[in-house]
């Protein structure tokens, strides 16, 4: 068996339970063997049925006087549900009958997060063994408790996450089980498969381009004349057309809608599902998009993140991407990790995260507009390591009118998180507040694909310009944060030796270019500010005066020529000329470049004078 030497198991740190609930009674391992209580919601279960039982999950619940009756029981799929308990019943009292029940196989408390989503506990537990562990004392183990290997997941040359599933009669919550795994000695970590809602959410030819006020705000519908990122001025800047440079943008989202009307030829890099068209019953494969064409629950978010950076450019179609040309120089490797639920499950995030960090193709920008209100130890250690093989991981912070906290994983300091703007350039209500923010980026109210026909949100929540295929009207740090990742893909596309640096580079090109918004310097609402494509790009490319994408002699012919034979001005700004970073062009960045060409000097810096 493998492990994973120095993982910190932080686990559920959440609140206290009610006093109608003893919340002693369930609590978790941390590393350190200390227990972590847990609270539960008073009033709910989740009930796992046997398969034999021949018993639907409405007409069980009709059949116990503590179970109500109008309440959706098929939460978490076939034959697995969540329960709400009559007034007068608690939640222990219920377990302990239901235990008897030979129809049950498993009942959980379901854990309550303060002021957040809900957390619901399946039959199912995600372990890793320690390394010296055999699997025949890890069959023994299982065998022990009743349960069944179900998925591996292979994190990477030191450690496999197993995942392990209780098919047989349990007296026991699944927190018992995993705290009976833990107390083994076998397990480094023993953790629910817990799951969670997934918490949120020149001018080109392109007809709705005059709606894209974060790409380019002329005060359209109300805003402010240039609260957006600069995506207009961005485009004025080398894009490299040779397609062996091209770059990978990874999302991590629910189904895509792949036949969207405006992409180009070749956009999609590669592909794949991750969870099936149910994450309770996941069955990896090549397509992530079943069901889009009728199941709005499986796609229309993924398909809303993708539209916001993916739309082909040009093309004298619906919108505008952030590809400069024709054809798409950021290629996209879409990955689901949820379906018709929209839960995202432990061991699907892992495994997106898994296919985004090393398994071929490897990612050159990562985004995920979800979260959930509670760390996880396993989720941290993959995005370590993607920090670590300086690949930059964005997230969406979470949805204020959920919690005003913001969400893990965007709090850590391995990956930014973005907050969200309004086109008047001040912070959206439904962006939260904290000083672990990093950056924001317009996300309130925007235009982006919708899936075509009745299942999309257009018709259906009100049509934009008529057009089946696009909708106006999406909201959320969901759609802010692919934005932030699209940039971040154009400045590897400009400078490709960053992505041989790291991440933190990345990250610090973007928080330093950015507009500081009122109030002023880093704040809780918009961390360093709103991000800017022009100053980011403008930031990694001084010293080539003549926007050719490289510095060479040309650069020094171009700036000879401005200075003393009235030549043009440098390009695409005047401040590309500035390669020794003084805030002006002259004689200066001259003799800077010939000693960096011919001399060894230092190159160009990340020069954020403007």
């Amino acid at each position: 068996m493998k492990a994973k030497v120095g993982l910190v198991l932080v686990v559920l740190m959440i609140s206290i339970a009610t006093s109608e609930v003893r919340s002693q009674d369930y609590w978790f391992y941390d590393s350190d063997s200390t227990k972590i209580v847990l609270s539960v919601l008073p009033d709910l279960v989740t009930i796992k049925l046997s398969d034999s039982s021949g018993i639907f999950s409405t007409a069980f619940a009709q059949s116990k006087p503590y179970l109500s009756n109008d309440y959706d029981s098929e939460l978490l799929g076939s034959r697995f549900g969540t329960y709400r308990l009559e007034a007068g019943y608690l939640v222990e009292d219920v377990m302990a009958e239901l235990r008897l029940d030979p129809d049950v196989v498993m009942v959980n408390p379901v854990i309550s997060m303060t002021g957040a989503d809900t957390v619901y506990l399946s039959n199912t537990i995600v372990t890793v063994y320690h390394a010296t562990v055999t699997q025949s004392e890890a069959d023994a183990l299982n065998s022990l408790h009743g349960l069944t290997e179900v998925r591996l997941i292979d994190l990477d040359t030191t450690a496999i996450v197993h995942v392990l599933e209780l098919n047989s009669t349990s007296n026991k919550s699944i927190l018992e089980v995993c705290n009976e795994y833990w107390e083994s000695g076998l397990c480094f970590a023993a953790i629910p498969n817990y799951a969670c809602k997934h918490a949120f959410f020149g001018l080109p030819s392109d007809p709705y381009y005059v709606h894209q006020w974060p790409y380019h705000n002329t005060g359209q519908n109300g805003g402010m004349l240039d609260a957006d990122v600069d995506m207009t001025e961005a485009y004025d800047y080398y894009e490299p057309s040779v397609l062996n440079e091209r770059k990978t943008l990874t999302i991590l989202d629910g189904g895509f809608d792949l036949s969207h009307e405006d992409t180009y030829p070749g956009w999609i890099y590669n592909l794949f599902d991750v969870c099936g068209d149910n994450e309770f019953q996941p069955v990896s494969d090549l397509d992530p998009n079943p069901s889009c064409d009728f199941e709005f629950s499986n796609c229309w978010h993924g398909t809303a993140v993708l539209g916001r950076i993916a739309a082909a450019t040009n093309n004298e179609l619906g919108m505008a991407g952030i590809n400069n040309l024709g054809y798409s120089m950021t290629r996209f490797y879409l990955i689901k990790i949820w379906g018709q639920y929209g839960m995202v499950i432990l061991e699907n995030a892992l495994y997106g995260l898994v296919l985004a960090g090393g398994k071929p193709p490897r990612s050159d920008v990562v985004t995920c507009s979800w979260g959930q209100y509670f760390e996880d130890p396993l989720v941290r250690m993959e995005l370590d390591k993607l920090y670590s093989a300086g690949i930059p991981v964005f997230f969406a912070s979470g949805n204020a009118y959920i919690t005003p906290q913001i969400a893990f994983p965007a709090y850590l300091p391995t990956v930014m998180a973005v907050a969200s703007t309004r086109n008047n350039d001040t912070h959206a209500y439904d962006s939260p507040l904290s000083d672990s923010l990093d950056i924001a980026a317009p996300g309130y109210r925007v235009w982006s694909w919708d899936l075509t026909g009745p299942a999309g949100a257009n018709p259906a929540l009100g049509g934009c310009n008529g057009d089946e295929a696009y909708y106006c009207n999406f909201s959320g740090t969901s759609m802010a944060t692919p934005l932030v990742a699209g940039v971040a893909a154009k400045l590897l596309l400009r400078r490709p030796d960053l992505a041989d640096s790291s991440a933190e580079r990345i990250y610090r090109v973007l928080r330093m270019s950015a507009d500081d918004l009122i109030p002023e310097g880093f704040d809780d609402y918009y961390g360093w500010g709103r991000v800017n494509a022009d100053r980011a790009l403008l930031a990694v490319t001084r010293g080539d005066a003549n926007n050719s994408g490289t510095i060479d002699v040309d650069d020094i012919v171009y700036l000879i020529g401005y200075i003393f034979e009235s030549g043009a001005e440098p390009q695409p700004r005047f401040l590309n000329g500035d390669a020794n970073c003084s805030g002006d062009v002259d004689i200066d960045d001259v003799i800077y470049l010939v000693g960096y060409m011919f001399s060894e000097g230092p190159a160009p810096i990340d020069c954020f004078v403007y």
